[in-house]
C-alpha cells in the first residue's frame, strides 16, 4: 500500500515523501526484503482498466458497459446495507463483488452466483 501511495503521489510537484499514519501514530510498513516472498502482495506497475464498470443502481450492484446497464439478479438483495464505494477486481473468477455499507463503516464482499448474504472482509495485520 505504501509503495502504491508513494508511486501515486510522488509524480506530484509538490510532494517530496509519503508518510502513513493512524490517528497520531505512524503506521510501521516493513521494508519488501523483511517481509517472505509468499508473503508480498502482487502489485501491477502498470494496471489496466476493461471496459465494464460496477455502479449501484438503488441498492444493488450493477454492471455499466457503454450505456448499456446489466443488473445482476444472481446476487442477494442488498438493500438493508445501503451499499456504497463498490468495487470489483477484474479478473476475479467466481465474480466477487466488494461494496461498503451505508455508515461507511464496514466493508463486505458477495459472490456473483450464491444467495448467501455479504460477508464482511476479514483483514488481517
Amino acid at each position: 500500500m505504501q509503495s502504491q501511495l508513494e508511486m501515486a503521489l510522488t509524480q506530484l510537484n509538490t510532494v517530496s515523501s509519503v508518510e502513513i499514519s493512524t490517528g497520531a501514530a505512524e503506521v510501521a510498513i516493513p521494508d519488501e526484503a523483511e517481509v517472505p516472498a509468499e508473503q508480498r502482495p502482487e502489485i501491477e506497475q502498470t494496471p489496466y482498466t476493461t471496459s465494464t464498470m460496477v455502479g449501484i443502481v438503488g441498492d444493488e450492484i450493477a454492471l455499466q458497459e457503454g450505456t448499456t446497464t446489466l443488473e445482476l439478479s444472481e446476487l442477494p438483495d442488498l438493500s438493508e446495507y445501503s451499499p456504497q464505494a463498490q468495487a470489483h477486481p477484474r479478473d476475479e473468477e467466481g465474480e466477487v463483488f466488494g461494496f461498503l455499507d451505508g455508515d461507511a463503516e464496514t466493508l463486505y464482499h458477495v459472490r456473483l452466483g450464491t444467495m448467501s448474504p455479504p460477508s464482511p472482509w476479514r483483514v488481517r495485520i
